[in-house]
């Protein structure tokens, strides 16, 4: 493997080599600081150009993951299984757990 090594021979020249390296540092940094602050003003504007245009015409804010019609239940579109009686919300079927009658014994 081929070494390239760099060697200074006074001390005024080696302070000159540091001083462009860290000013060659310092420009790639603002560079990267000056892309990622346009990134972010390109992306403010986008979105107050969306916020600006749905307003204008009235669309309002979408919900996150909801369609038109997922608006609200309706209960009368609930489907119960063919062979299960209905029951209303809350109550237990015997066969979970739930207390015999008083009538009943247990043996």
């Amino acid at each position: 493997m081929r070494m390239y090594g760099l060697t200074v021979q006074n001390r005024a020249g080696a302070i000159a080599l540091g001083i462009a390296a860290l000013a060659v540092g310092g420009v790639f940094l603002i560079f990267g600081l000056a892309l990622l602050i346009a990134v972010a003003v390109v992306g403010i504007t986008l979105g107050a150009g969306v916020m600006l245009y749905r307003g204008l015409t009235g669309r309002g804010a979408p919900r996150m993951g909801a369609t038109a019609g997922s608006a609200r239940l309706d209960p009368a579109k609930e489907v119960f299984p063919a062979d299960a009686p209905r029951q209303s919300i809350g109550a237990v079927s015997p066969q979970f757990g739930e207390a015999p009658d008083k009538g009943e014994s247990t043996e």
